[in-house]
């Protein structure tokens, strides 16, 4: 979950000879953002965001202004620097991007004003990507590149990728189980299960298509236990910039 944002701001790397294109999100997909927001919503406004009990979407206990003064201050740059990893997130976009030679596109609905320290704290992580764009429509830049799997925990991205012929798949939170059960997601317990759920997938030997389930469907318990951050060295590969429009 993030902030509205209505530019679209662009690091673009090395260019694409990779064989699939995957767009990953990152609050509460790279990394748990839920007790950051919840942490900053109970010292600003005394108000409690139980993660187990968030069942949809939206967020209804606090007033739209105070949630928006809450993901504000979640994404300042301290914040995001302190983001701690998912265990096996960045081994295994690391092993997507290197091993396997697939095209990056990491996305956030944070305002545009954070990708500067989005883009520093994915090197400092040592996770390599291609593009990075802030932006409230992930999707549409998504089509744009041709994405052909979006990682994301939001319900109505997933939809709105299966929508576009866009594979979706999860890391499973109280607030996606319903679209998990219903639609064509997959969805994992964290990164291990889910890099081995979308293995036959990326390898080719489950080819995304129209007449039939996009991804496999993959039905897991939901796990945040505490983590640690381990340091991961950086990788080398350089990365240019630029800056475009949403649309």
């Amino acid at each position: 979950m993030g902030a509205v944002g209505v530019i679209c701001v662009i690091y673009r790397g090395r260019g694409p000879t990779q064989t699939m294109r995957i767009a990953i999100d990152i609050d509460s997909t790279l990394h748990h953002y839920w007790d950051t927001l919840s942490e900053i919503a109970v010292r600003r406004f005394g108000i409690e965001l139980p993660y187990d009990e968030q069942f949809t979407w939206g967020i209804t206990r606090l007033k739209p202004e105070q949630l928006q003064i809450c993901i504000e201050e979640s994404h300042n740059e301290e914040c995001i620097l302190a983001g701690r990893p998912y265990p096996g997130a960045v081994e295994t976009v690391r092993r997507w991007h290197d091993s396997g030679g697939h095209y990056i596109h990491v996305t956030s609905h944070r305002d545009a004003r954070c990708v500067t320290a989005t883009a520093r704290w994915l090197r400092e992580i040592g996770l390599p990507f291609d593009d990075l764009c802030c932006s409230w429509d992930k999707v549409s830049r998504c089509a744009e590149l041709e994405i052909d799997v979006l990682i994301d925990d939001s319900p109505l991205n997933l939809l709105a990728a299966l929508e576009r012929g866009i594979g979706a798949a999860t890391i499973a939170h109280p607030w996606n189980v319903d679209v998990c059960e219903e639609e064509d997601v997959i969805a994992a317990a964290d990164w291990p299960e889910l890099a081995r759920a979308l293995e036959p997938v990326l390898g080719g030997q489950r080819p995304l298509s129209d007449d039939g389930p996009r991804v496999p469907i993959l039905r897991a318990p939901i796990s945040h236990a505490p983590m640690s951050r381990t340091p991961i060295a950086l990788d080398a590969a350089g990365q240019g910039m630029g800056v475009a429009a949403a649309k």
